[in-house]
């Protein structure tokens, strides 16, 4: 087989890939996200999907909010409207990280989105004939959306996405309520989705971007 031959399988293989990933409900990518431990005991099913919910529910407000106070802005203007700086940056400026989409930085009032990464995914989603199923969306405002989000979660205080939702006891017998880092994550993907009206989830470029990088694939993300 020659070398044209099997990077022509390939292709065909990743485009089924995507093709089956751009259908996916939010659920499954969330359940995926949620698939961890908390003070050592792993979420059941029942709480991934209840806290998936509750992350999509905070979403949901939040963009009802934005839209209504934000109607039409495009989130650079967003940001800018809520006091944010946006910032381009590049992988170096992110320690060489390759799978860093975007940054937001509290301390400094900024959101950075890195155009290193949003540049290598797009060029890798026209390489590989995957437009026909990813095209036409930008990446750079699905990443901005993500961090904004970050922002509207230290302005909301109560916010499901920085709440204790978990139940756990700490030597089986001490109840505590903690929360969970991945919660907010899940958040901020939803509310970018619903934000840019995509039609399939953000996490897609997530799975291009380890893909791409020669990185594992969560099982859970697997197809």
């Amino acid at each position: 087989m020659s070398f044209k031959t099997e990077e022509a399988g390939t292709s065909s293989i990743l485009h089924r890939q995507v093709a089956d990933l751009v259908k996916r409900e939010d659920g499954w990518w969330y359940s995926g996200m949620l698939d961890r431990s908390v003070c050592g005991r792993v979420l059941s099913t029942r709480e991934r999907s209840d806290v998936a919910r509750g992350c999509m529910g905070a979403a949901d407000d939040a963009c009802r909010a934005a839209q209504c106070c934000f109607e039409g802005k495009a989130p650079v203007a967003i940001a800018g409207a809520l006091g944010l700086k946006v910032r381009r940056v590049k992988q170096d400026d992110l320690l060489g990280s390759s799978n860093i989409l975007g940054l937001y930085d509290p301390q400094t009032a900024a959101v950075c989105v890195c155009e290193d990464t949003v540049a290598s995914i797009e060029r890798f989603i026209d390489g590989q004939g995957l437009n026909d199923l990813l095209g036409g969306y930008s990446i750079f405002d699905v990443a901005l959306l993500h961090e904004i989000f970050h922002s509207l979660e230290d302005r909301t205080p109560g916010i499901y996405t920085r709440s204790r939702m978990l139940r756990r006891k700490i030597l089986s017998f001490f109840p505590v309520r903690a929360g969970l880092d991945a919660a907010s994550e899940v958040g901020a993907v939803h509310f970018s989705k619903l934000m840019s009206r995509l039609p399939f989830s953000p996490c897609i470029y997530t799975w291009l971007s380890l893909v791409l990088n020669g990185r594992v694939i969560p099982d859970a993300w697997r197809v």
